[in-house]
């Protein structure tokens, strides 16, 4: 009995070795790979846009007189008929403020294209990149003009569209990244000068149209000059401005290549003439009307909120892994 139970326990002794050997292999557990901001991404953006502008005569600026239509800087129109600035002593009105800075707000929104590089250093994770964005804008204000210009008159200034391209350079913090930005910045603007009261104008084509104050306008009119509420607009001009951009930003990473942000740019717009040259418009009234040029500066504070998606680069052999 006792040989019986010695065999078995001598088989069962010999068994487990075989039998553990033919069992799969347990998997190694691996950590998983660091958070990296290494990408090129698209996304979209909405925000909100608050700034200033302000109107200006040039030191050579003359106003346009009465019954003057046509394109500026065509003998015999425009210039030609224009007369050294009113109500004020001539030197007192070349260069002076014909508006003060006046506000201008709206909403703004569109997309979002960029690449970035995340490299490790001896004092934290650094990311550098470029991006650019850009998309419709709605913002615009208006301020009547002062002395010595005639305050009865309104300038308007209105953004249509905007884009920047930047470069970035941000600390990452794991899925956060911190980063400033600056580049350079476009946008399309329009300005207008008009009568706000008692305004009659002809409308070119032989149209005549003669509103009260506050009337609403429909007639001929070129396709540079609008209708408003207030009044048949003096002159309307677009252009594009250019300057520079600066700010800051802060972006989260979510996971699975996308990532939310928030961010702050301040944009400086180079001044810039308008109504001058190649422009087409209307002149109105029994008084003098719009000065030309007139130089138009602009400031605006931009606040954006961003969805971005980062491609997955790694699959394709360029800049290294897309985090998760």
């Amino acid at each position: 009995m006792k040989k019986l139970l010695l065999g078995t326990a001598a088989l069962v002794a010999l068994g487990v070795p075989a039998i553990a050997a033919d069992m799969p292999a347990r998997p190694i557990a691996r950590p998983a790979p660091a958070f990296s901001w290494t990408g090129c991404y698209l996304g979209v953006n909405i925000g909100y846009a608050t700034g200033t502008s302000r109107a200006s005569a040039e030191p050579g600026s003359v106003l346009v007189g009465p019954g003057t239509v046509g394109p500026f800087g065509t003998a015999g129109t425009g210039i030609a008929a224009a007369s050294p600035l009113p109500q004020a002593p001539f030197a007192f009105g070349q260069g002076a403020d014909i508006t003060p800075h006046y506000r201008l707000g709206g909403i703004m929104g569109g997309g979002t294209a960029g690449c970035q590089y995340q490299w490790a250093s001896p004092w934290g994770q650094w990311v550098i990149g470029i991006e650019g964005d850009g998309g419709p804008f709605d913002k615009q204000g208006q301020a009547n003009d002062q002395f010595p210009f005639n305050p009865q008159f309104v300038n308007q200034t209105n953004e249509r569209w905007i884009a920047t391209l930047r470069g970035r350079l941000g600390y990452a913090v794991d899925k956060w990244l911190f980063y400033a930005t600056g580049g350079v910045a476009w946008a399309r603007v329009e300005e207008t000068a008009w009568d706000g009261c008692s305004v009659n104008a002809s409308g070119l084509g032989g149209a005549v149209v003669s509103p009260g104050c506050g009337a609403s306008i429909v007639g001929p009119f070129p396709a540079a000059a609008v209708a408003t509420a207030a009044g048949v607009p003096s002159i309307h001009d677009r252009q594009t401005m250019v300057g520079y951009a600066v700010g800051g930003g802060v972006e989260y990473g979510l996971g699975y290549g996308w990532s939310i942000k928030s961010e702050y740019i301040y944009i400086n717009f180079k001044s810039k003439d308008f109504f001058n040259q190649g422009t087409s418009g209307i002149s109105c009234c029994a008084i003098p009307t719009f000065v030309s040029p007139t130089k138009v500066s602009l400031y605006d504070h931009t606040f954006k909120w961003g969805l971005n998606y980062k491609f997955d680069l790694a699959s394709l052999g360029y800049l290294g892994y897309r985090g998760r």
